[in-house]
């Protein structure tokens, strides 16, 4: 089918697509990076350098956040998402399920440990930033299939995602307050999503075209 034919998207398709976000933020977080991580973080190696180089530690960890969560991203899209050419939605619903993915488990963990949505009040608000970043992050993965240019993409959404993780330890070194934090954060994420907007142009027009058949 030609990618300028219209036709509705089934609805079970978004379903789908929204799953495996969902499945990519869990496999390549809780289940692969975390543990090492966790692993890494208790050997007595990793904590002389981390005392001898915090920041370089912090910017290291973010570092691995994108590296992890950007490449199995890849791998979707790669292997589970074809063809490689679609319309702008695929993207956007897959960053959602997976940043709403992380937003359960994150805020979900924060209520079972007692804590009121009063309490949670600026974890909310960090996790809508997070969310809109998870779907401009997708979206620049899947430019590099969009453009054929799929390495380079790649390479930009990990050196992305690590610069915003990688941020948060100089944030604490600098002892900013958490609306500072919060607004820093919302100003890239902002600049993420207007960057997102302008990528429009690499997609077959029409939120609801069918995606082009390989």
């Amino acid at each position: 089918m030609s990618g300028d034919q219209i036709e509705r998207t089934p609805i079970t398709k978004y379903f789908f697509w929204f799953v495996l976000g969902g499945l990519c933020f869990t496999i390549s977080q809780p289940l692969i990076r975390i543990p090492i991580l966790n692993w890494v973080q208790s050997t007595a190696g990793f904590t002389m350098f981390a005392i001898l180089n915090p920041l370089l530690t912090g910017l290291l960890i973010g570092l691995s956040a994108g590296v992890a969560e950007e490449f199995f991203r890849f791998i979707f899209k790669q292997f589970l998402m074809k063809p490689a050419r679609t319309s702008i939605v695929q993207p956007v619903i897959f960053g959602l399920g997976h940043g709403l993915v992380e937003a359960a488990m994150v805020l979900g963990s924060a209520i079972i440990a007692g804590y009121s949505l009063m309490d949670m009040s600026w974890g909310i608000v960090e996790r809508v930033i997070a969310i809109s970043m998870h779907v401009s992050f997708t979206i620049v993965v899947w430019n590099g299939f969009q453009t054929d240019k799929r390495a380079a993409y790649l390479l930009l959404a990990i050196l992305l995602h690590g610069l915003v993780d990688g941020s948060l330890p100089f944030f604490s070194y600098l002892n900013l307050s958490i609306p500072t934090i919060e607004g820093i954060l919302a100003i890239m994420a902002l600049g993420l999503v207007i960057y997102a907007f302008y990528s429009r142009k690499f997609y077959i027009k029409g939120g609801k075209q069918i995606e082009e058949e390989s």
